[in-house]
């Protein structure tokens, strides 16, 4: 026989140095949690992430979606093989690669210093700021890269059959920009302003 538990913990709210949470096969929910360094993995099962505060998060799933919301990190990296991740919250640095599915980054406030993200056969779609400058690189292979920020300069742009590529610039008001690097194999790539 097998046994199927799910276990639900209660964590008095402190700020707390260090979490990690690990599961071989289920999802993995998170709710208002803050610590400076978090983990978490599960190699079959969904991560959903609310309401998250800290310095460095490592978020993977070998075999499902990942979804962070209204969350403050400093630094965030997200990985999945054969999910798609949604990221919704205010980054000082953002590390997303997957393999099967697609990225949408919603990234808030002005702290933003560099954004990577790649996908082997999902779109990417990334809204930003538009109180920051942007440095931006968009990249794909068969896909579409588009920027729909307002005022923004492009450096240069390839738009061969195998090679769509788009280097941009937009004006930064305090001389800080944002340097996002977007790259998908497969899918279109876009950049826009957040909206609302």
């Amino acid at each position: 026989k097998k046994i199927k538990a799910d276990i639900v913990v209660y964590l008095p709210d402190h700020i707390y140095n260090k979490t990690d949470i690990e599961t071989f096969n289920g999802p993995i929910h998170l709710y208002r949690l803050e610590s400076k360094y978090g983990k978490v993995k599960t190699s079959n099962g969904k991560i959903d992430v609310d309401k998250i505060k800290g310095e460095e998060w490592d978020v993977k799933s070998v075999n499902g979606s990942i979804k962070i919301e209204n969350s403050l990190i400093s630094d965030l990296e997200v990985e999945s093989i054969t999910g798609s991740a949604q990221i919704n919250g205010t980054f000082e640095k953002v590390d997303a690669q997957l393999v099967g599915g697609s990225i949408h980054c919603d990234w808030y406030g002005s702290e933003g210093r560099s954004g990577y993200f790649k996908s082997t056969t999902g779109s990417i779609r990334l809204h930003v700021p538009s109180t920051i400058g942007i440095k931006g690189e968009l990249r794909s292979s068969i896909g579409n890269v588009k920027c729909t920020l307002p005022d923004y300069e492009t450096s240069s742009k390839d738009s061969d059959f195998l090679k769509k590529q788009l280097h941009f610039q937009t004006d930064s008001m305090y001389g800080q920009f944002l340097l996002l690097e977007a790259e998908s194999k497969t899918g279109s790539v876009t950049v826009g302003p957040l909206k609302g």
